[in-house]
C-alpha cells in the first residue's frame, strides 16, 4: 500500500492516505478533503464505504461497526439520515426505515427473529401513539407475541426481551 503525502493540490484526485492514529482512507479527494467515493478504515476496525462530501459521510454508504453491525443507507453531515437499514449482527435483528439526525424516526419496520413491528418511531423508540393506534384497532400489541416487552431501540440496544 502506498500512502500519499499529507497535502494535496486543488484538483480532484484519487489515492490512499494513512493517518498517524492508524486510520486509512482509500478514495477520491478534492481540495485536500475526502470528496467523492471512498473507503475509510478507522483504528477501532470499523469501516465506512461510500460517498463523501467535504470530509463528511454524505449520500449513500455502508458503515460496518467494530461489533459487526452494519448500516446501509443515506448519510447527511456524518449522521444516518434518510432511508436505511441497520442490521444487528449478534441477534440478526434489523431496522429498516427512516433516520433523522442519526436516530430512528418516523415510519419504519423492526424485525427480530419471528417478531415484527411496523409503525412510527420517535427518538430511537417505538412511538407510543403508534402502539395505541394499532392496539385500538385489533386489541393486541402489534407484532409481539406473549411474554415480550418493548425496550429501547438503537445500535447496541434491543427491541424486545423475554419476560420471566
Amino acid at each position: 500500500m502506498y500512502c500519499l503525502p499529507k497535502l494535496f493540490n486543488s484538483f480532484s484526485q484519487q489515492g490512499t492516505y494513512c493517518f498517524k492514529n492508524g486510520a486509512r482512507y482509500d478514495g477520491e479527494y478534492s481540495q485536500n478533503k475526502k470528496h467523492g467515493q471512498g473507503t475509510f478504515y478507522y483504528p477501532d476496525r470499523s469501516k465506512y464505504e461510500g460517498s463523501w462530501v467535504e470530509d463528511l459521510r454524505e449520500g449513500q454508504g455502508v458503515y460496518t461497526y467494530p461489533n459487526g453491525d452494519t448500516y446501509d443507507g443515506e448519510w447527511l453531515y456524518h449522521l444516518r439520515h434518510g432511508q436505511g437499514i441497520y442490521h444487528y449482527k449478534e441477534t440478526g435483528a434489523k431496522y429498516k426505515g427512516t433516520w433523522v439526525n442519526g436516530k430512528m424516526e418516523l415510519a419504519g419496520e423492526y424485525i427480530y427473529t419471528n417478531h415484527r413491528y411496523q409503525g412510527n418511531f420517535v427518538d430511537n423508540r417505538v412511538s407510543l401513539d403508534s402502539l395505541s393506534d394499532q392496539a385500538g384497532r385489533n386489541g393486541k400489541t402489534p407484532g409481539w407475541g406473549p411474554g415480550w416487552a418493548l425496550g429501547v431501540l438503537g445500535p447496541g440496544g434491543y427491541v424486545a426481551r423475554v419476560l420471566g
